[in-house]
């Protein structure tokens, strides 16, 4: 199990679209805690990182940012 911070997960509306995001791209076993502002799943870790940029929920501290 993998665990990210994550930043800007501010409602459920959030944790749905980011656990759509990664299970769509072959991630298993998500959960998304927008009180904790993280992100677990079983997976490829860099995927994840990529996937979460692109929907605009970033690694804290990443240097990765949505385009």
């Amino acid at each position: 199990m993998t665990i990210l911070n994550v930043v800007n997960i501010k409602c459920g509306g959030c944790e749905a679209s980011i656990m759509a995001a990664l299970s769509k791209a072959g991630l298993t076993s998500i959960t998304v805690s927008s009180e904790n502002q993280q992100v677990s799943f079983e997976g490829d870790e860099e995927l994840a990182k990529n996937v979460l940029a692109e929907t605009g929920y970033s690694e804290l501290g990443s240097k990765i940012v949505k385009n």
